[in-house]
């Protein structure tokens, strides 16, 4: 899950079938606001087709439900990419 809160509250979820083995390293990519007030539907609906998720700090909670055994995890790699249109980051 995706939890922005700046400049608007907007959250975002990925289930297990929303990743993809690449040689051993499994990736997904992030949906859109399942509570976007631009598109109406299901919250699934709104994470295919809302708003894309912006914040300054977005928190990402990681959870696993189903295990055997202990749990080890190797590397959990976030990736981002910045706006390149944004004010900050271009000169003006």
């Amino acid at each position: 899950m995706i939890y922005a809160d700046y400049p608007n509250v907007q959250i975002t979820d990925l289930v297990s079938t929303d990743y993809v083995n690449k040689e051993g390293v499994f990736y997904a990519a992030v949906m859109r606001d399942r509570t976007s007030p631009n598109v109406s539907g299901s919250a699934v609906d709104k994470m295919l087709a809302g708003d894309f998720i912006k914040d300054v700090a977005p928190k990402i909670m990681l959870e696993w439900q189903k295990y055997n055994g202990l749990l080890a995890i190797d590397f959990v790699n976030v990736g981002t990419s910045g706006s390149k249109g944004h004010g900050s980051i271009t000169k003006q």
